[in-house]
């Protein structure tokens, strides 16, 4: 049910620093690296020189 004596959010401030900015990058690195290394680990477990040497 809709309350009508709900006050609502009319706008945002918003403020991002320097700290903020570098975090997210920090963030957004380490999961990359992470992704990165699951998708590695992943293809080699197949270990694909063995695969490609017995195309032939």
């Amino acid at each position: 049910m809709i309350d009508p004596n709900q006050d609502y959010v009319d706008f945002l401030i918003v403020k991002t620093d320097l700290v903020t900015i570098i975090e997210l990058f920090g963030i957004s690195l380490l999961l990359t690296i992470v992704s990165g290394t699951v998708a590695v680990m992943f293809v080699n477990k197949y270990e694909p020189n063995k695969i490609l040497q017995n195309r032939g």
